[in-house]
């Protein structure tokens, strides 16, 4: 059986139009509708398409763009090379095996070339692309639009990111480090069921067990008491990759088995994995066990992974069935997620709209839409957006607002890297207000952090500033305090009067404290 098809390497004269733009020019060319409806279809769908035509660059995109299909391509290969130069160019971008491709052109010399360089690509005529592939199986269909369209950024993100890495003057460890690159982890949902299903029937080469689970069999994973399931997330500067992992975790007794780990091959070499098994190794200690046994199942595409239970300390305990055991003692284990990667661990699922910390975002979205908070805003800790929301740009970047976020790590949004109980690099009143949601308890000094804030802040300047006083220990080691309302204002005392005064819970049992000052 021929693997689902993911990707479209697609030819445009004589296939998506007819004529020869090079000879006809553009007044020349007739669009063949209904090559460009099963192509439009195919890409909601979650099918990847690319342009590979020899032609002038400038000339394809003023026919595709009076045709309406330039957003049709994730990305094109123009130029007068041979088109197996082009194709290889998309494949090591895509990273897919050739298996999992078809290339769609009119001219047997150029389906020829292209299927002697790349063993096991499927090559067809666009008569016979029209006719065939009509079966649901034919396709990798995505599990949602939303997912296709996501997918197909992500891919056009890669693109700049490659390009970033070509021109880096440093090492790939470096270019990683530099990225921001953060991974959000979260219990797996049934809302995600389609998803998760779709992961495991997709993915290949960064798949442990090779398993596939058709979405009945996912919603009896998350079901079952002796499982745990998880999805990771990951995003960097240069863009969303998405849902990238899933993992579950299956107990016997004491042990804790991966039954399943497995990533998108567009995080490949990134180092996620051993993030991963970080925290499913957390995880399973939580949970009172004493051991992690990694499975591995050898597959002809999956070899790549072969060593990387062992090159984190597993130990090598033989075979089951078709599946190689790798074993940890968690009590001794020294796992560490890869310095390069910002770990996120959520108790929510990474496919659920982030919408932060409702009770303290409430708060800032009133005072932004009041124009009270406005201007450059200095965002203090911001780190992944964790308290306002993924979503908090649309009611703080309003009216020429400018949010700007600060974080003594760089996650994909950062835009100052700097300690915030010395930023020494932000100039003085150089904001008109500044927000420090959920930081101060994680600070050393938390008086350093508060002079620093009304050292930047305008006079005049207004800030919201949050912390918690009744709330579980979090983010260790590296939790130091809790704050009751008349602490958090002792922090600011002759700096900046207190506009208002919000507490979460009770009065005399608050949460959390968020004050609205002035300087």
């Amino acid at each position: 059986m021929s693997d689902p098809i993911k990707l479209i390497l697609l030819d445009l004269d004589e296939t998506l139009w007819k004529g020869i733009l090079l000879e006809d020019g553009l007044e020349g060319l007739h669009l063949m509708q209904p090559m460009a409806d099963r192509l439009r279809a195919l890409d909601k769908q979650g099918i990847l398409i690319a342009a590979v035509s020899k032609n002038h660059a400038d000339d394809v995109d003023a026919a595709l763009k009076h045709f309406g299909l330039s957003d049709l391509f994730f990305t094109k290969e123009v130029s007068f090379e041979p088109k197996s130069s082009a194709v290889a160019r998309i494949l090591a971008l895509v990273r897919f095996a050739h298996e999992a491709c078809l290339f769609v052109d009119d001219t047997a010399f150029e389906r020829e070339e292209v299927a002697h360089a790349f063993a096991g690509l499927r090559t067809v005529t666009p008569e016979q692309f029209l006719e065939s592939f009509q079966q649901p199986g034919d396709w990798a269909i995505s599990s949602s639009e939303e997912e296709s369209q996501r997918r197909k950024s992500s891919y056009i993100s890669e693109q700049v990111r490659r390009q970033a890495e070509a021109q880096h003057s440093g090492t790939f460890r470096q270019f990683l480090r530099d990225s921001a690159l953060a991974v959000k982890v979260g219990p797996g949902s049934l809302e995600a069921a389609g998803r998760i299903s779709e992961l495991t029937l997709r993915t290949n080469q960064i798949n442990f067990s090779s398993n596939r689970y058709q979405v009945d069999q996912v919603k009896d994973l998350l079901a079952s008491a002796q499982h745990e399931s998880y999805l990771a997330a990951a995003a960097d500067r240069y863009g969303d990759y998405g849902v990238i992992g899933f993992a579950c975790l299956r107990y016997e007794g004491e042990i804790a088995v991966v039954q399943d780990l497995m990533l998108s091959c567009r995080i490949q070499g990134k180092g996620v994995e051993a993030a991963l098994i970080t925290v499913l190794a957390e995880k399973a200690k939580l949970r009172g066990a004493k051991q992690l046994t990694g499975l591995y199942r050898p597959t002809r595409r999956n070899g790549q992974i072969s060593g990387v239970y062992q090159s984190l300390g597993f130990a090598q305990a033989g075979d089951e069935g078709e599946y190689q055991r790798f074993t940890l003692q968690l009590d001794t284990a020294a796992l560490q997620v890869p310095p390069h990667v910002r770990l996120v661990v959520s108790d929510a699922p990474v496919t659920d709209k982030d919408i932060g910390i409702p009770f303290v975002r409430d708060v800032v979205e009133r005072y932004t839409a009041a124009s009270t908070v406005h201007g450059g805003i200095i965002d203090i800790g911001a780190g992944w957006d964790g308290v306002l929301g993924e979503d908090c740009d649309t009611f703080l970047e309003v009216n020429g607002n400018k949010h700007i976020r600060l974080d003594m790590d760089r996650y994909p949004k950062t835009d100052i890297v700097a300690n915030a109980q010395d930023m020494k690099d932000v100039a003085d009143e150089s904001f008109d207000s500044a927000l420090c949601l959920e930081v101060l308890e994680h600070c050393t000094d938390p008086f350093a952090l508060s002079r620093e804030l009304i050292r930047v802040l305008r006079k005049g300047g207004h800030a919201v500033v949050s912390a918690p006083m009744n709330f579980p220990i979090h983010d260790t080691p590296g939790d130091f305090w809790r704050f009751t309302p008349d602490g958090l204002k002792l922090l600011f005392a002759g700096h900046a009067k207190v506009v208002s005064e919000y507490i979460e819970g009770q009065n005399d049992y608050p949460v959390r404290t968020v004050l609205v000052l002035q300087k």
